[in-house]
């Protein structure tokens, strides 16, 4: 199984966090016809709470931090900080 660097994104901030949930794996090649009612884009990651939609790393993981804010971990009041946290994001989509 290939694992995604996006999705890996946000299974590292609910590791981080110690946020309980269920993995979902599906097959990305060949991609369910119920993902798509999930994720028009039929991108991972999606999250479901509540029968609410989240897709898109970014979105998920700084989402995840303002719902769950102990630790913070995008959310620096530091300029510098917060540019450093940016950067190492986008260095995992070149390293996943």
């Amino acid at each position: 199984m290939k694992f995604y660097p996006y999705a890996q994104k946000t299974t590292l901030v609910l590791a981080a966090k110690k946020i309980l949930n269920k993995v979902v794996n599906h097959n990305l090649v060949t991609k369910p016809d119920w993902f798509f009612y999930r994720n028009p884009l039929g991108k991972v990651p999606c999250l479901e709470f509540d029968g609410k939609l989240i897709f898109e790393s970014l979105i998920t993981a700084n989402y995840l931090d303002e719902v769950y804010p102990s630790p913070y971990l995008l959310n620096s009041t530091d300029p510098f900080c917060k540019a450093q946290d940016r950067i190492l994001i986008e260095m995992s989509n070149v390293f996943p």
